[in-house]
């Protein structure tokens, strides 16, 4: 571990080969993938 570093996610296998997002308050969503130019998403 590094200096300011944070884990931000998790691999498991109950949704394979998709990305979900999970709110504070328990809500999930797949987060869709990139399409047009591969611009860096801005959080």
């Amino acid at each position: 571990k590094g200096i300011n570093t944070a884990v931000i996610g998790e691999f498991t296998n109950e949704h394979p080969n998709k990305v979900v997002m999970e709110s504070l308050i328990g809500g999930k969503r797949i987060v869709s993938p990139l399409v047009g130019e591969q611009l860096p998403r801005i959080c």
